[in-house]
């Protein structure tokens, strides 16, 4: 209760900082599971005191169980945007049912407190082991169908499902995921199925959200970023175009183009873009609209799209028919507008 409360103190201080600098406050929820109404309530809590927008990080329900909280949550997102007549609170969607995790946030909050040497003195101790392995089954939902992609300098791992890792060591999944821990000292990630499909359309269709690839900036030149992406990096934006523009037909070229550009442009402050229009920054992207597909896997994540012929930045061609600019034309806006 104590933890709760300072928590809550830390949140409501952070959110009247941002409302100070006329910015947004983004949350990864504290569980996107079985508790994510409560997490979400959470989230939404700062609004008591402060009215600012609020955008919630990769929004899903996590688990087959979970499935019907979805649509509950998207429910409460909508009450709170009426209650204050403007959309207020927002959030990020990848098109995707899987997605990529560390093995470490399948573990209880408390367990990666401190850091790995204290992670390894619980996997020592009998009954702090026995006691992770019985809050790990709570989500065997989340893993038993997981797929290892990334685990440093013990390579071998990779490709390979939890489950033959278990059959392999002789363990149960609970057993295996805390050995494969104490053995990789770096961070290990694994594919899984965070949400089932009717969720991912809902989703992406809400008035509410927009499309992201979360996987931040890379250079794919260095070798430490050429192991494995998921192909939300490579495709996630074409593959809505695909999917929910050309071949679902549930949004018009014009409704989804707007919420990949002028939606965004206007929630985030971003002064003379997201739009043509005269004197604003000439942002362009130039598709052919019969040839746009993703076409990232999970086994090969390093493909482009087809269908993207120019990319155009501060008005100069930065990638024409698969040939990129040695020198980006782009800037990192540092601060939004009012």
């Amino acid at each position: 209760m104590i933890l709760n409360k300072l928590l809550e103190f830390e949140i409501q201080s952070v959110a009247e900082i941002v409302n100070q600098y006329h910015g947004i406050l983004s949350f990864y929820l504290r569980n996107y599971s079985d508790r994510l109404i409560s997490s979400l309530e959470e989230a939404l809590s700062v609004l008591k005191n402060v009215e600012l927008p609020i955008e919630i990080e990769l929004f899903r329900a996590e688990g087959k169980e979970n499935e019907k909280l979805f649509n509950q949550a998207l429910d409460l997102i909508k009450e709170t945007n009426n209650k204050f007549n403007k959309k207020l609170v927002t959030f990020e969607v990848i098109p995707y049912e899987t997605d990529i995790i560390s093995l470490y946030n399948l573990l209880p909050d408390w367990a990666i407190v401190g850091g790995r040497e204290t992670l390894l003195q619980y996997l020592h101790n009998n009954e702090m082991k026995a006691y992770l392995i019985s809050e790990l089954k709570k989500k065997r939902y989340l893993y038993e169908n997981l797929s290892i992609v990334m685990s440093g300098n013990n390579w071998w791992f990779n490709n390979k499902t939890l489950k033959e890792i278990a059959n392999n060591f002789s363990l149960s999944l609970e057993e295996t995921i805390l050995e494969l821990l104490k053995i990789v000292s770096e961070q290990i990630y694994a594919v899984i199925k965070v949400q089932e499909e009717a969720n991912v359309k809902n989703g992406v269709l809400s008035e509410y959200s927009f499309i992201t690839t979360n996987s931040g900036l890379k250079n794919l030149k260095e070798k430490q970023y050429r192991e494995w992406y998921h192909p939300k990096t490579f495709g996630a934006f074409s593959k809505f175009i695909n999917d929910f523009i050309i071949k679902e037909k549930q949004m018009s070229w014009e409704e989804g183009i707007r919420k990949l550009t002028g939606n965004v442009a206007d929630y985030f402050h971003l002064k003379d873009r997201g739009y043509i229009k005269k004197d604003y920054y000439a942002d362009l992207l130039v598709l052919n609209p019969s040839k746009v597909k993703d076409n990232a896997t999970l086994t090969n994540p390093f493909q482009y799209s087809d269908g993207i012929e120019f990319v155009i930045i501060n008005g100069k061609i930065v990638y024409e028919r698969g040939i990129f600019e040695a020198n980006p034309k782009g800037q990192i806006i540092q601060k939004l507008g009012k």
